[in-house]
């Protein structure tokens, strides 16, 4: 697997988050360093969050079904 790398800005920040052999790296100037970790962890909760919600949905099958079904 070859090396990925991503240029994270919002406002006045910017880092690198580089995944290597399913690594995540993060390259973040000290100074801004708590910054971009909770713009990690804010993001984690995110996906977190979708997650658990995707996991409590039915499967699109039968959400599909549903929705021909109220058609007819």
């Amino acid at each position: 697997m070859e090396m990925e790398a991503y240029q994270v800005r919002k406002d006045d920040i910017s880092f690198t988050l580089t995944r290597d052999d399913g690594q995540i790296s993060v390259s973040v100037p000290s100074d801004q360093q708590y910054v971009a970790r909770l713009m990690v962890f804010e993001e984690l909760l995110s996906l977190s969050d979708l997650l658990e919600a995707s996991k409590n949905m039915k499967s699109l099958d039968v959400m599909g079904s549903e929705l021909i079904g109220s058609l007819f």
